[in-house]
């Protein structure tokens, strides 16, 4: 329990009455000692609607972090049924008829023609990738380019006195940061897998029949 300091005060009957000024000097020190009391209350009221606040706020994270985890399973469990039908899809669709002579099932083909279809196939893979990396570059040079604007405005702010759009201002501050790291982690990501892909239509090309005349 809080341990609170108790001062003695004694009445002396024969002291001399206060003066008037002196009366209100003593009012008005209690009158200032209770607006520092009230402010200091006021104080300690949001201090703590801000901790109940960011409790909630964590308890909303940890809300989301599960349901983000539920997606993950329900993805993982819909990769475990995909393989079948990607099989069958493949069985369907043949990777190189957009690049192959409208005759070549009825022909082998010749040396140029093998090569031309190769360079075709690698040249469109090429093209999608890129577009790809386009986009993502896109979006993060866009979004960083607004949170730049955004850090201006608010260390302008900052500079005057605090308005109550400081804290949405840095809210929206800190979701943008959160965008770019995704959108970076993005394009490191889509790197990876360009330079993976690529090395595996090459090796499906030297490894496909068709093109055995290179």
């Amino acid at each position: 329990a809080d341990e609170f300091e108790v001062e003695e005060y004694s009445v002396d009957p024969f002291a001399r009455p206060m003066r008037f000024t002196e009366q209100r000097e003593e009012y008005l020190s209690l009158v200032a000692a209770e607006r520092a009391a009230t402010a200091a209350f006021r104080d300690a009221q949001r201090e703590a609607e801000r901790i109940l606040e960011n409790r909630e706020k964590e308890e909303r994270a940890t809300e989301l972090f599960k349901s983000l985890q539920d997606q993950l399973r329900d993805r993982i469990a819909a990769e475990a049924v995909r393989p079948k039908e990607d099989t069958d899809a493949g069985a369907k669709y043949d990777y190189l008829t957009p690049f192959l002579p409208k005759d070549a099932r009825k022909r082998p083909l010749t040396k140029q023609e093998a090569q031309d279809v190769k360079d075709a196939c690698l040249r469109a893979l090429k093209e999608r990738l890129i577009d790809r990396a386009h986009i993502i570059e896109t979006r993060l040079e866009e979004e960083t380019a607004a949170q730049s604007k955004r850090i201006m405005g608010l260390s302008r702010q900052q500079d005057k006195e605090k308005s109550a759009d400081d804290d949405e201002h840095e809210k929206q501050v800190q979701a943008a940061h959160f965008r770019i790291q995704i959108l970076t982690q993005r394009r490191e990501r889509h790197e990876d897998i360009a330079k993976r892909k690529f090395k595996e239509m090459i090796e499906r090309l030297q490894n496909d029949p068709r093109l055995s005349v290179l």
